[in-house]
């Protein structure tokens, strides 16, 4: 057993006695969000998501309620480096991956199976850090390896093939305003973690919003 992956075993254990519906729900309100600000549909009825980095699937039961068919992986089914994923192409209506690609060396294979197994038109999302604002600490998690600020993650998802690339600061559940705005990423980097979430919130998802949720969709061929 390699240690990144007893990390992630170790890490996924440690939360799971969590109130994992709350943050379901919150991930998927905040995904309702995105779409509204982006103009995407993400959240299709009767469509099919894929999520990369899965964990335990917690948000299964929040993509099911909006009767979407849900399909997770997570380190002990493949390794995204290399692995081919067991789908089809064109398969899946929305592919969404949190705090995964700065594990990886090499994103080329994760970028491309992603656009490979997303029908025409679809969206993926991908949430990592923000570089700009998360150099102090990035590296306190010994299996971070590549970090990524909003242009280099954008140009990277360019040049892999996907379109109408967006990015947008990884706040959950906040007015529109916070993403929109200009300076939404400063803004995002200096709230306070507070509110009735911040008892369900793991400690190592807490403080002051650095990251970033990155949006790129499939061209219709």
């Amino acid at each position: 057993m390699d240690l990144k992956y007893r990390y992630f075993k170790a890490r996924n254990a440690s939360i799971i006695a969590l109130d994992r519906a709350n943050l379901a729900s919150r991930e998927i309100r905040t995904l309702e969000i995105i779409q509204d600000i982006f103009s995407i549909e993400m959240l299709q009825s009767g469509g099919s998501v894929l999520d990369l980095g899965a964990g335990d699937q917690y948000l299964r039961p929040e993509f099911e309620k909006r009767d979407m068919r849900y399909t997770g992986l997570d380190i002990e089914d493949l390794d995204l480096e290399k692995d081919r994923i067991d789908s089809a192409d064109n398969h899946y209506d929305l592919v969404v991956s949190y705090s995964v690609i700065e594990h990886l060396y090499n994103p080329q294979n994760f970028l491309s199976e992603i656009l490979r197994v997303m029908k025409p038109g679809s969206a993926a999302l991908i949430e990592t850090p923000n570089w700009h604002y998360s150099f102090k600490n990035f590296y306190n998690d010994y299996t971070h390896v590549r970090p990524y600020c909003p242009d280099s993650l954008k140009s990277l998802m360019l040049n892999s093939g996907f379109s109408k690339v967006c990015a947008a600061p990884n706040l959950r559940c906040k007015p529109k305003f916070f993403y929109e705005n200009k300076n939404s990423f400063r803004i995002a980097a200096s709230l306070p973690f507070t509110g009735s979430a911040s008892s369900i919130i793991p400690n190592f998802l807490k403080g002051r919003s650095i990251g970033m949720f990155v949006v790129g969709i499939k061209d219709n061929e």
